[in-house]
């Protein structure tokens, strides 16, 4: 930044959120807006061999964009993300193998996203539809099977003819805060501890998923 009238040659002072900048009329100086909304600009120009200083000031608009961390998806499942941190500005651009569709989240915007290949894929926000990139996140999709051919094995029949049965759920990646939650619904069935509902986290699964 710097600041002086048409054809004017001297020293600036520019005062920016609590910060003095000093420098000269042809040599601009970068600053970093350090905070988003409306940021007034004040500068002071004083002309070559100390003539009267000219003060002026304008209104800069700072955005800012953020999105809530790197998110998980399974795959061809659509979920919901909730970015707080988006302005009302930011235009979201995305890569062609993901599904994406926007609602309105006071503040922010809530992405509901269903990811169509297992490759990497990546989500940015945009000042504008072809503006610089504010913020960007990448996404991690997770494959997820039931043994080889979805079916439970019988590994044990009891006396009273009950069975017990396994079956194997296998992730290509596990996040470590990761919480999965398995329901029964069909009568006659419990786990091995006779509830219907379990919890099961990462520390659940070995290094291969």
């Amino acid at each position: 930044m710097t600041a002086f009238p048409e054809n004017g040659q001297g020293s600036v002072s520019i005062s920016v959120e609590g910060n003095t900048l000093t420098t000269t009329s042809d040599a601009p100086v970068p600053y970093k807006f350090e905070n988003a909304g409306d940021i007034q600009v004040s500068a002071t120009f004083t002309p070559e061999g100390n003539g009267t200083p000219i003060t002026d000031s304008i209104t800069v608009k700072v955005v800012s964009s953020s999105f809530s961390g790197k998110p998980v998806f399974f795959l061809n499942e659509k979920r919901g993300w909730l970015n707080p941190g988006l302005d009302d500005l930011a235009v979201i651009k995305f890569d062609r193998n993901l599904n994406v569709y926007e609602s309105s989240l006071n503040p922010g915007r809530r992405l509901d996203i269903k990811v169509l290949k297992d490759v990497p894929s990546y989500v940015v926000a945009r000042l504008g539809n072809d503006g610089p990139i504010m913020a960007s996140s990448e996404i991690t999709v997770i494959k997820f099977a039931v043994n080889d051919d979805g079916t439970l094995y019988v590994i044990k029949t009891y006396q009273d003819g009950s069975v017990l049965m396994e079956g194997r759920i296998g992730l290509s990646y596990i996040p470590l805060d990761m919480v999965i939650y398995l329901y029964i619904r069909s009568t006659g069935i419990t786990f091995d501890d006779g509830t219907t509902e379990r919890e099961i986290t990462a520390a659940d699964f070995d290094s291969s998923g």
